[in-house]
C-alpha cells in the first residue's frame, strides 16, 4: 500500500487533470457500497477543492472538507523520509528574504 491511515496525501492520478496533486487527508479503510473489494480503497477528505461527477451527469467542484473514496494506488504519502523533500520537488526550494526590523512606540 502506499498510504496509511492519518497520512497526508497527494493525487498523482484522477480523472480530472485538475485533481492532480491535490492533497487530502487519509482517514481510513473504505468501506462504501461500490469500492472494490480485491483493491485497497480509502476515505479521503478533500483539503482542497476537487472536480468529481456528479450523480445528473454534470462536473461539479466540491468544496474542501467533501469526503470520497480513493484508490491507494492513486496516492502517494507526503512525510519525512530518506531522500528528497517531495514538496520542496513541487513546489520549489524558497528563497529566503531579509525584512528590515522596524519598532514603533506609542505614545499617549
Amino acid at each position: 500500500m502506499n498510504v496509511k491511515q492519518g497520512d497526508i496525501a497527494r493525487l498523482v492520478e484522477s480523472e480530472f487533470d485538475a485533481n492532480r496533486n491535490r492533497l487530502v487527508s487519509v482517514l481510513r479503510r473504505c468501506t462504501c457500497l461500490g469500492a472494490p473489494l480485491h483493491l485497497p480503497y480509502w476515505e479521503c477528505e478533500a483539503l482542497q477543492p476537487m472536480a468529481c461527477w456528479n450523480l445528473d451527469g454534470p462536473v461539479t467542484i466540491d468544496p474542501a472538507g467533501t469526503v470520497r473514496c480513493v484508490a491507494d494506488a492513486d496516492l502517494r504519502p507526503l512525510h519525512d523520509g530518506d531522500g528528497e523533500d517531495e514538496m520542496l520537488r513541487i513546489a520549489g526550494k524558497p528563497e529566503q528574504t531579509y525584512v528590515e526590523s522596524r519598532t514603533v512606540a506609542l505614545t499617549r
